[in-house]
């Protein structure tokens, strides 16, 4: 009806009004959030930079190990380096204590391999012979030769004794290029050796029988001596016979 047209109007113009404040708010709830995503992209930042420079960043991650090969006297120390694809110019150089059970072969080394071997006589006996520390320059594997020297005979009856190969002590770890490198010495370790040595209680036994071969070996050669002086004097005489 005519009478209730202006209230109808009033209630349109009130959900207008509330209809706009409602845009108005959301209008600026939105630029709330867009000023937060900014905001929060801004402290993000660095983070999503090392992540995609990380692998860049990195460097060189090494890591060395070293293996004892061989058996008996003689024996070869084997390094080798394992690292990320930052690491293709990169070596290791480390101190490795040759104790005086050991001899290191320096010339069995490539000049590019080691540097400051240290080596003596290689048939001086272990009680003779004093520690040496070699410097050596890991890149990617080397071989070290090594003989291990003669041990005093033991009297307790055991037919081995034991001695230890420390491991080395890194020194530091160069690239060629400005990268940093960083290197991981965890699976380098000791080595425990066992050396076959003589027994004092048969030396007894080994003085006999080295005496008794000794002899016969002297009877036989001077029976021999006697056997040829008669064949020789026999031809004299006969030469002689013919002479006259």
């Amino acid at each position: 009806s005519l009478q209730d047209l202006p209230v109808l109007l009033g209630q349109a113009d009130s959900q207008k009004m509330r209809d706009c404040h409602r845009t108005e708010e959301q209008g600026q709830l939105a630029l709330e959030f867009k000023k937060m995503d900014f905001f929060h992209l801004f402290l993000c930042l660095p983070f999503f930079v090392s992540f995609g420079l990380g692998e860049q960043d990195k460097g060189c991650e090494l890591r060395i190990l070293s293996e004892l090969h061989g058996s008996g006297f003689h024996r070869t120390l084997v390094f080798s380096t394992l690292g990320n694809s930052h690491c293709s110019d990169c070596s290791a150089t480390l101190t490795q204590p040759i104790p005086a059970s050991f001899f290191a072969q320096k010339q069995a080394l490539s000049l590019n391999e080691g540097s400051r071997v240290d080596t003596d006589d290689v048939e001086i006996p272990a009680d003779k012979s004093q520690r040496k520390d070699i410097v050596l320059t890991v890149n990617a594997s080397m071989a070290l030769p090594m003989k291990i020297r003669y041990h005093p005979a033991r009297g307790d009856g055991q037919v081995y004794t034991h001695t230890l190969l420390p491991r080395p002590t890194l020194l530091r770890c160069e690239c060629s290029s400005t990268i940093e490198c960083r290197i991981d010495s965890s699976l380098l370790t000791d080595f425990p050796v066992s050396v076959p040595v003589g027994n004092t209680q048969h030396t007894t036994l080994v003085l006999v029988v080295t005496g008794a071969v000794v002899v016969v070996c002297v009877l036989v050669l001077l029976r021999r001596l006697v056997e040829v002086g008669g064949i020789l004097s026999a031809r004299r005489r006969e030469e002689h016979a013919h002479g006259d």
